[in-house]
This record gives structure tokens, sequence and C-alpha cells, in this order.
């Protein structure tokens, strides 16, 4: 059975309309919120996307207010941070959220970013590797009493990490990367796979090589947690953005995204319900440009969209 929630991108929101959103969003029975995970992002036109909190600590605040949404990051850069710190952070956030949280990582790409924190910004497969050697230790962390570790990019002597994860036996690790390698690493050792606006087409072909893949390492479907998210213009909020875009604009989002009714939107998203996606996330597209930040018609959106697209799945 396929699932529903929205992925909040956090330059976009008020940290106040984060919470209310989340709240709104359990009370309708929806799934999950997923939120993204930077400190810095490139701006866009005049815009500028550095107004943004910490994604855990946010989580934290929406898992303080919730009961029953399942939470998640959608991704988490692994080399950005200190990978055995961020094992302490996902295990507080889990326990929490009493077992409610969804770690969805990534190798990063914001240059800027890395070095604007103090980050290292090495090359794409070195990044790759520091990812699953960080996953890989972190799962140690969270499974063995005391661990020492020393590989290539992280080294640790006699940590403890407590207390262990709500969740058994870890948080579940979703792997946000299309590349040969980290959907082979999904494959091994992810619990789930949560690309970015693929159509479905593609979606369908890469579930199926990890999935074959899994099989291969003993593994099967029901190991997986796959998520589907894209970004949506429909209702009141799609006439408000198409306004502000340029022709070549609209044509780029038509063509990878959800845009038009709600039964047009129903029909493109059925497409990934047919084909076995567990979970499937929307963000409201560019809601930073419109009157849509303002916490009544924000509410107004979330609530059409369930009655008139997701109720219709």
């Amino acid at each position: 059975m396929t699932r529903f929630g929205f992925n909040f991108q956090l330059e976009e929101y008020s940290i106040e309309l984060i919470m209310k959103a989340a709240k709104l969003i359990e009370e309708l029975g929806l799934y999950a919120v997923f939120v993204n995970d930077h400190y810095m992002k490139p701006s866009r036109g005049n815009i500028h996307y550095n107004n943004l909190p910490d994604a855990f600590l946010t989580l934290t605040a929406i898992a303080s207010q919730t009961e029953y949404i399942k939470l998640g990051t959608a991704v988490t850069p692994i080399p950005f941070r200190s990978a055995p710190q961020t094992a302490k952070i996902v295990t507080t956030l889990d326990n929490i959220s009493r077992g409610r949280f969804f770690f969805g990582i990534g190798a990063g790409w914001n240059q800027d970013e890395f070095e604007g924190y103090g980050s290292e910004f090495l090359p794409p497969g070195e990044r790759v590797s520091m990812t699953i050697e960080g996953i890989r230790l972190m799962k140690r962390m969270w499974l063995e009493e005391k661990v020492t570790f020393n590989g290539k990019y992280y080294h640790i002597k006699d940590s403890v990490l407590l207390p262990k994860p709500i969740q058994k036996p870890y948080t579940p690790i979703l792997v946000g990367s299309k590349s040969e390698r980290m959907l082979r690493f999904t494959a091994r050792e992810g619990d789930g796979w949560i690309p970015g606006h693929l159509q479905p087409e593609e979606y369908q072909n890469t579930m199926n090589q990890i999935i074959t893949n899994a099989e291969k390492c003993g593994r099967n479907r029901d190991n997986f947690t796959f998520i589907h998210f894209t970004r949506i213009l429909t209702g009141p909020h799609m006439d408000e953005v198409i306004q502000l875009l340029s022709k070549d604009e609209i044509s780029r989002i038509r063509k990878n995204y959800l845009v038009g009714s709600p039964e047009t939107c129903v029909e493109m998203l059925q497409e990934y319900v047919d084909i076995g996606v567990d979970l499937i996330l929307l963000r409201l597209h560019h809601i930073a440009q419109t009157s849509f930040t303002d916490e009544t018609k924000h509410q107004q959106q979330i609530a059409f969209i369930d009655k008139e697209i997701f109720s219709k799945l």
C-alpha cells in the first residue's frame, strides 16, 4: 500500500509554519513529514536561500509536538558532518520520536556549503567512499557496546553510544542517490531508496535493479522502503508561481514535476502507485515566492492536496 506525506524545503518556511503544517499533516492522517538537510543553498535570482534551520533540531521539535507521523531527512550529506557525532544525533532523535525517524542519506553536492562550515569537499568518488564508510561506522556504533574503528576517513577509539536506537536493529537508512556504487550499496546495506524527481519508467527500472541485486545478497523486496518525492504545482498555488516564471522555466517544470489540475496530478502519481512505490512525498513548488507562506493559505493547500489528490490514489 502506498502512503503519502510532504517534503518541506526549510529555506522556504518559518519554523512556526513548519510546526503548524506538521501538526495538520498528522491530523489529516497522512504518513510522513521529511525535510531537506542543508546549512547553505545557492541563490535563485534575487532570492537567497540561506535562512535554514538545522534539520535535526527542526525534526526534534516536530517530534515533540506530534505522536504518529514518520519523520525523515531528504537527504543528509554524510561527509558534511562528523559521522560518529551524526550517529549520536540520529539515535537521540530516534528516541525522542519514539522510533519514528527515517535517515535519508547522500554524499553531498554543495561545495560552498561544505567549505562554509569547515568540511572538506572531496571529489565525487571519495565523497561516496566517505559516505559508505561513515554509514558502516554508524551501524557499528548503534549495534555494539564499544567501538574502535580505523578507516580511511574515520578513526575512533573505545566509543560508547547510548542510548541505542529504538528501532531495531537501527534507524532505517534511505539512500538518496542514482550512482551505480550507491545503488549497489543500497541493495547490500540500505533499507530504502529516496531519489528525487524520477520518471516512472526510470524509477521502476532502477527499483528492479536494486531488488535483483539485493536478492543476490540474500535480501528481498520486503527489506526496503521505496520513496518517490517530487514538486507539485496545482490549485491556486500553481497560478501564483506560474505568474513569476519565464516560459523556459514553466516548460522545464512541466517536463519534470507535477503540474496541472488535481486530476492530472492523480493520473501522474498513479503510475508510481502502480509500480509499488511505498511512500510519495510532495513538495509545494517555490512557496517562498507566493502568498502561501501565510499560515491559513498554506494549510488550505495541504488540505486541498490531501482531499483532491491523495484521497483519489
